[in-house]
């Protein structure tokens, strides 16, 4: 085993060396010039073997093959490509080329074809060798892929400036100045038609205002400024056999782009025609005045919905227990009719008498070792009140006024006999105040109006609780209830 061992070593160097002097001696078709120049490095003359990128394939390899391989490459091939100084404009474009199987088209390989250059694997990685020359000795077919780059060339930018003067002479001949930017084509359109004025040259015009009254005259200016683009075209040569990436070359082509255009557009309207002497006319005396038609007193019947929230609570002996009751009273919400008069005493104020009928809900609740009575029923409310109006709009197609007002108000109390005992809730009246505003609005010119309004009303009930106890002994307690209700109206307003 050893000597054989001995003999084989030597014989697989001395066929190492024999292959390798076939590769590099030259072919006869580099004998005959077909690569003149190209030294055996820069020469290629077989395309398979350990150098290629995709070993061990054949002329038969596919597009899906091809996208397959560049799919799974695509970083080294970058890394290749950005060697070679061509940046991720130009990698995004091959790739998606292959990727997407478009400008991907098929070529056999001739012999003498230069290469600026290739791309091939040398221990494990993927290097590129520039300035190559083909000489191969078979059929080469490949992938030929093309790839456009477009760059924006420089563009000049329209200019549409656009002044007009108009020189108006109504006594005279009136005329315009136009003065446009250069290569700029203004037409002037007005009641002869439209025409142009400027088209190149001298950018100014001066011409007449034939009918200044006729007509408004409008000028047009457009321009429009050619862009140019270039065009980088990158050939790619892929050979089908091993799948190296190579650059046949490059070129540059200059072509229009889209024009740049503007548009700007400046309207002399028609001047105002003198108008001839008018004669003086008669002066009319001006029509009575809406708050004079209405008369001086406003009648305001409404209905109206008060809040009104207040309660007072207490205690009581209800028999022979020790233990005292708790109990709670007070009002809550209610509805109610009114009615008001206004004198007014001039457009700005007037005194109001008015008086409001309510009904409020009360609620009362007697509660004692672990019972509890509750009765509820509506009890009346009056509220009296004078105030002085301020309207606020008295020239105005609606009447809005505001106000403070003092009066007189009341409500019943409440009496119960919960447990056989009398308790009684004596409510007081007294003196009110508070604020008011309003809102007449007219029914055309009919002395009717609608009308609604708010008021806040400072008014404490203040009951006295009586308590009458099985002997007939009455006891009193005075309790304080705020009622404070705010009061909403709706209903008619009467001008007489």
């Amino acid at each position: 085993m050893s000597t054989l061992s001995h003999l084989v070593r030597p014989a697989a160097s001395i066929l190492f060396m024999l292959e390798l002097m076939m590769l590099t001696a030259p072919s006869p078709s580099a004998a005959q010039g077909v690569c003149p120049g190209f030294d055996r490095k820069h020469t290629i003359t077989r395309l398979g073997g350990a150098n290629a990128l995709a070993p061990g394939g054949d002329h038969s390899r596919t597009r899906a093959e091809l996208q397959a391989f560049f799919a799974a490459n695509a970083e080294p091939l970058r890394e290749v490509l950005a060697s070679q100084g061509l940046g991720e404009e130009v990698a995004d474009a091959l790739l998606d080329a292959v990727r997407q199987d478009t400008r991907v088209a098929e070529r056999a390989m001739s012999k003498g074809e230069r290469l600026q250059w290739m791309a091939y694997r040398k221990a494990g990685r993927i290097v590129s060798i520039e300035n190559v020359c083909l000489d191969l000795s078979g059929a080469a077919p490949a992938f030929e892929i093309t790839v456009p780059i477009v760059a924006a060339g420089q563009t000049v930018r329209a200019d549409c400036t656009l002044d007009v003067a108009a020189d108006h002479q109504p006594d005279g001949t009136s005329t315009f100045r136009v003065r446009a930017a250069p290569g700029a084509r203004v037409t002037l359109e007005g009641p002869a038609g439209s025409r142009t004025i400027i088209d190149g040259g001298d950018p100014t015009w001066t011409g007449p205002w034939d009918d200044p009254y006729g007509a408004d005259y409008t000028f047009t200016a457009t321009s429009e400024r050619a862009t140019t683009e270039t065009v980088t075209s990158y050939t790619f040569l892929v050979p089908r056999e091993c799948l190296n990436l190579a650059l046949v070359g490059r070129t540059e082509e200059q072509r229009p782009g889209k024009p740049e255009t503007c548009t700007e557009r400046r309207t002399v309207p028609r001047p105002e025609r003198p108008a001839a002497p008018v004669p003086p006319v008669p002066p009319v005396p001006p029509p009575a005045s809406v708050e004079a038609a209405r008369g001086s007193w406003i009648l305001r019947p409404f209905a109206a919905y008060l809040f009104a929230d207040g309660e007072t609570s207490g205690a009581v002996n209800t028999g022979s227990c020790p233990c005292p009751a708790r109990t709670t009273y007070g009002y809550d919400d209610g509805y109610g009719l009114g009615l008001s008069l206004e004198r007014l005493l001039n457009d700005r104020f007037g005194v109001e008498a008015r008086a409001l009928y309510g009904r409020l809900d009360d609620r009362f609740r007697i509660g004692a070792n672990g019972l509890a009575i509750t009765e509820s029923a509506v009890r009346d409310y009056w509220d009296l009140s004078l105030g002085l109006n301020v309207h606020l709009t008295p020239k105005g197609a609606l009447d809005w006024y505001a106000g403070p007002f003092v009066g007189y108000g009341v409500v019943d109390g409440h009496e119960s006999f919960a447990v056989d005992r009398s308790l009684e809730h004596d409510a007081r009246g007294g003196l009110t105040w508070g604020a008011q505003t309003g809102l007449d609005w007219p029914f055309g010119s009919s002395p009717w109006s609608l009308h609604v309004g708010a008021r806040y009303t400072r008014y404490a009930a203040d009951p006295v609780h009586r308590y009458t106890d099985p002997d007939g002994a009455v006891f009193e307690q005075r309790k304080s209830i705020d009622l404070d209700p705010v009061t909403l109206e709706l209903g008619a307003a009467y001008h007489f």
